[in-house]
């Protein structure tokens, strides 16, 4: 059956109308029958005729068989009620004065009694939302009118007790014998939480848009065949062309340099094969000149976790690259100097004068300073700084290397000095030798880089501040945990309280068995030590039972690396999915309640249809004996006695039709498809031989074309069916057309056809095409009960596919399917 309660709501108003239309036309057949047969037997009694007395038993066979049929349609009835009161949706049943029904799942959903509300006229009603009405009004306008026959809508309902829920309405209008509305029977289900859900979503989706359209980074997403799926307007500032030009696109088809798009085809490419993250940089020249770009393209995943989609995001660099030029054209300049700096080297005796010496600074030339001391040369301080030096070598006899400065001009210069004792031939010193590096330009720069590291450090404390505050924010539970001893060094709020702890200061620094009972602080631990010794992220679900209750999580836990790869402590994850697994287990519980109604659904219509059968046949066998009968007395000579009878077969007739199709539709249900090899062509030609004997001489000439199709795996009677069912209705609908022309084929996506150029329809009918018992034609145009686009329907819907037409009146029709 229908999974749809939409078209559960159509199926049911088909089969209780049209039961309710044979019921009536049999009732007042049989009435006006018997009238006239008690003064045609009457008559008879009067003359005394043996054929008298047996056309009075033949006419109390009829009239217990009536009976009998009778209380089948009663009990047929009383089944309806049953699933009708027990179906998972609210059934209503009103009319223009009251309303007539309030099942038991009408009170459960909007909380009222039956008997608080039947009887109520629909401007009463105190479930209508009062910002809603004037739209309900006008529904129930369309609807009592009978201008509209179903409808679906959706409300905004109070309940009992003030609260406002969403409802799905199903309306269906029931008609009397006369074709005149009788009353409207609806179906209502309660889908507030899937509007909530709805809702949250589209307000996630607009926060993300809002972040994406409003960020300078470039993004873009990727279809498997690297056309632009999206991209922000960013782009625009960037390569001056709008966002919408990209839709569709690659970036061959863009226009973008070779080397640019085979750069971006390899990436997105390695992407989409491996469900890695990749991160390239290029250059590309923008109307403002020659642009450097970092991209990071990151995978998307489906739900069968392949790739579905590439999300690209490029960040403009030009202001990072030219900073690193500076940086290398700095340290080029660095080297240079450093290459060609002079280094001082000089002797001095036992009275540090000096010797000899090589490149001296400060403008002093070696002829100058030979001879004499630091005294005489540099201030009095710094002199007496190197003399001290200088002087512990020559007493000691062991080396130094110090690091000193002097003023010089009001400059300070800073050089690192290296002082060696010289030896004579005998081991005793006789002087010094030295060196001094000019490292001047290396202490400006320390002072610098002090300062920036200072800074730095503020900015790292900042940012880990503002770190620990979003990770508190943040609903999910957030830990890290030491290799060495199971230490907790960082929780979130988030997991303190719910581990019973006032703070995360209360439990950070503690290990998992301080702060988890023995049982779960163990569970834990093997858990870490897994991650630990495998160095790879572990992701699974559990359920635990916290001091807050038991909950159900979404766990993962990522190793922390040094950089030779060792781990060090992982960093956890835990997300509340208690919601999540409660909604998963009602919607299972939902799904079978479901299922188990279809099937009771399908076993009554397969009971009420087989039941029916018997008591048909007999009517139809009874009803052409009684012809006879009448033949034979005379009595069929009255114009209104053979309109009676024939009036009996053809509703007969219609109704073993109708059954014929219930039984058809039921079958279908509870038949397993064997899967094989099928040779839809083949099946196109079957179906037109059978539809041949409907082709009169009166009709015109039909051309009948079958195009290559490929073969597909299916039930091959069941297609065979489909086949059948769609191509007779081509012949049927196009026989007044000369020629008519009927063409099966398949286009390049698999889709199979069948074309005509007959009456055609209107599309705004195009809904009740498929429903059971339908038809958007007269039956005195063009015969037939309305179950055969419904039975390929089923068919087609119980291999996976689906099916569809477009037509428009006077230009032929064209239906359509495809299989999974």
């Amino acid at each position: 059956m229908c999974e749809n309660p939409g078209e559960k709501s159509e199926l049911l108003h088909s089969d209780t109308v049209e039961l309710q239309q044979a019921e009536s036309a049999l009732k007042q057949a049989w009435d006006e029958l018997e009238d006239q047969l008690e003064q045609t037997i009457a008559k008879l009694e009067k003359e005394r005729t043996a054929a008298a007395k047996e056309l009075s038993n033949s006419f109390t066979s009829f009239k217990n068989q009536r009976h009998r049929v009778e209380s089948l349609l009663k009990r047929a009835d009383s089944q309806l009620e049953f699933h009708l009161e027990n179906l998972p949706l609210a059934v209503l049943e009103w009319d223009r004065q009251s309303l007539k029904r309030w099942s038991s799942q009408a009170e459960k959903i909007f909380g009222w009694k039956a008997e608080e509300i039947i009887g109520q006229d629909w401007h009463h009603w105190r479930f209508i939302f009062d910002e809603d009405f004037e739209a309900v009004h006008n529904v129930c306008d369309r609807l009592l009118e009978g201008s509209e026959k179903h409808n679906v809508t959706y409300n905004r309902n109070y309940t009992k007790d003030g609260s406002v829920i969403y409802c799905e309405w199903y309306n269906s209008v029931l008609f009397d014998e006369e074709g005149k509305v009788k009353s409207i029977l609806s179906f209502a289900r309660d889908v507030t939480d899937r509007k909530q859900i709805e809702e949250k979503l589209h307000q996630h989706q607009q926060e993300f848009t809002t972040l994406v359209e409003n960020s300078p980074d470039i993004t873009a997403r990727f279809d498997k065949q690297l056309r632009h799926l999206y991209v922000n307007k960013a782009v625009e500032l960037a390569n001056g062309m709008p966002a919408s030009t990209f839709i569709g696109k690659t970036n061959r088809e863009l226009g973008m340099p070779e080397t640019t798009c085979d750069l971006w085809d390899e990436t997105l490419q390695k992407v989409f094969s491996t469900g890695q993250q990749q991160t390239i940089q290029f250059e590309f020249s923008t109307p403002t000149g020659k642009k450097y770009y970092d991209c990071r393209a990151v995978p998307e995943f489906a739900q069968d976790n392949s790739v579905e989609s590439v999300l690209a995001i490029v960040r403009d660099i030009s202001a990072l690259k030219q900073v690193e030029e500076q940086l290398r054209e700095s340290e080029a300049r660095f080297q240079i100097a450093l290459k060609n700096s002079p280094i001082v080297v000089f002797n001095q005796d036992t009275d540090l004068r000096y010797t000899w010496i090589y490149n001296p600074t400060f403008g002093f030339s070696p002829d100058s300073i030979i001879g004499k001391k630091d005294s005489d040369l540099i201030s009095q301080a710094d002199a007496e700084n190197l003399t001290n030096i200088k002087r512990r070598v020559l007493e000691t006899g062991i080396g130094r290397r110090e690091e000193v400065q002097m003023i010089v001009a009001g400059e300070a210069y800073f050089y690192n000095l290296t002082v060696e004792p010289l030896h004579d031939s005998n081991g005793a010193v006789v002087g010094i030798t030295c060196t001094t590096t000019d490292i001047s330009d290396r202490k400006r720069q320390e002072a610098q880089l002090k300062e920036l590291n200072e800074t730095l450090e503020s900015q790292v404390a900042q940012r880990t501040a503002e770190l620990e505050t979003f990770l508190n924010a943040l609903p999910d539970y957030i830990f890290v945990v030491d290799r060495e001893n199971m230490q907790l060094p960082f929780v979130n709020n988030t997991i303190a309280k719910a581990s019973g702890f006032e703070s995360r200061y209360q439990m950070q620094g503690k290990t998992i068995f301080e702060c988890y009972p023995p049982e779960l602080s163990s569970i834990f631990a093997q858990q870490n030590r897994q991650v630990f010794e495998s160095g790879k992220m572990l992701h699974w679900q559990e359920t635990i039972t916290l001091p807050i209750g038991t909950i159900h999580f979404d766990t993962f836990k990522i190793p922390l690396k040094k950089p030779n790869g060792e781990v060090y402590a992982l960093i956890g994850t835990s997300r509340d999915i208690t919601e999540l697994i409660e909604t998963k287990e009602a919607l299972s519980k939902r799904t079978q309640e479901l299922e188990i109604a279809n099937k009771e659904l399908e076993a009554f219509s397969y009971s009420v249809s087989h039941d029916l059968r018997a008591p048909l046949r007999h009517i139809s066998g009874f009803g052409n004996a009684l012809r006879k009968q009448l033949e034979l007395t005379g009595a069929l000579s009255d114009p209104n006695t053979l309109r009676y009878l024939e009036l009996i077969q053809n509703s007969s007739q219609k109704m073993g039709l109708l059954i014929d199709g219930m039984l058809t539709l039921s079958r279908l249900g509870r038949r397993e498809l064997r899967q094989v090899p099928v040779n839809f062509k083949q099946l196109a030609e079957i179906a037109f031989n059978l539809a041949s004997p409907q082709i009169t001489d009166e009709d015109g000439l039909i051309e009948f074309e079958i195009r290559e199709m490929p073969t597909a795996i299916a039930d091959e009677t069941l297609l065979q069916q489909v086949f059948t069912n769609l191509i007779a209705n081509a012949v049927k609908f196009s026989r007044d057309r000369n020629p008519a022309r009927i063409t099966v084929g398949c286009l390049s996506d698999g889709t199979v056809f069948v074309k005509d150029n007959g009456v055609g329809f209107d599309m705004k009918y195009a809904n009740q095409l498929f429903g059971t018992f339908q038809r958007l034609h007269s039956q005195q145009g063009f015969e037939g009960t309305g179950i055969g686009l419904a039975i390929a329907q089923r068919i087609i819907h119980r291999h996976g596919g689906r099916i569809w037409a477009h037509s428009a009146p006077g230009q032929g029709a064209t239906f359509y399917f495809k299989l999974l």
